[in-house]
């Protein structure tokens, strides 16, 4: 995990949004409407499944007791009961 330290403020770029009209017709805007339904039911499934997932992870004890062993360097490894090592990562 990061300390979190004061950080420095975000730097401000310009956003510019513009809106045109979509020109479809009746039978155009049903299909449409309804891909973005079908799209917006995905998300959100998507989203809630991950957040499921997320609170089910940091409820795990033994998730809970390696976040502490990697605060502290140094210690037995939680599960291998090996010290760790500082290892590149493999990407």
């Amino acid at each position: 995990m990061h300390e979190k330290t004061e950080q420095e403020p975000r730097r401000k770029t310009p956003t510019f949004l513009l809106e045109l009209p979509l020109v479809v017709n009746e039978g155009q805007a049903k299909h449409i409407r309804g891909h973005l339904e079908a799209a917006r039911a995905l998300y959100n499934a998507v989203l809630s499944e991950g957040e499921r997932r997320l609170h089910r992870m940091r409820a795990d004890p033994v998730r809970q007791k390696l976040d502490i062993e990697a605060v502290r360097p140094g210690r037995a490894h939680a599960l291998a009961g090996k010290p760790q090592r500082n290892r590149k990562p493999s990407w």
